[in-house]
């Protein structure tokens, strides 16, 4: 807790206190979803962050999700070392041939690249570009 009345959390947020005692009440709920991309710079370190602290605990590390499923995620997923893509029933033989297609070494060429690139926009274009 911030510490914070609905009234000063709603000036701080540039918006009525009704929103805000509606959001606390689940009645309706911002749109947040322009806010998340798999693409952003942070998501990916945390992606990565996340499966290499798992590999390191002995765990094996699995995805499931729209995520797994992205064919221009790929390399960077088998470079961070995933071991389990789960994925819609509709998507397992695209996902199966896209895996395939890539090698180690050229996955973790991509994702280093990737990775040293500072916005989703970049990455997104650059995953474009070399996507099999």
């Amino acid at each position: 807790s911030l510490g914070l009345t609905q009234r000063q959390g709603a000036e701080k947020l540039g918006m009525s206190d009704k929103s805000v005692s509606k959001w606390e009440r689940g009645i309706c709920l911002p749109d947040v979803a322009y806010l998340y991309s798999t693409y952003n710079p942070a998501v990916l370190r945390s992606i990565e962050r996340v499966i290499k602290a798992g590999k390191e605990g002995g765990a094996m590390v699995g995805m499931c999700g729209e995520a797994a499923a992205d064919p221009l995620l790929t390399p960077l997923l088998l470079s961070f070392g995933l071991d389990e893509f789960s994925v819609s029933a509709t998507s397992i033989l695209a996902t199966r041939k896209t895996i395939s297609l890539w090698t180690m070494e050229e996955a973790n060429a991509v994702a280093e690249k990737a990775m040293s690139m500072a916005t989703e926009a970049e990455i997104q274009e650059y995953l474009k570009s070399v996507a099999k």
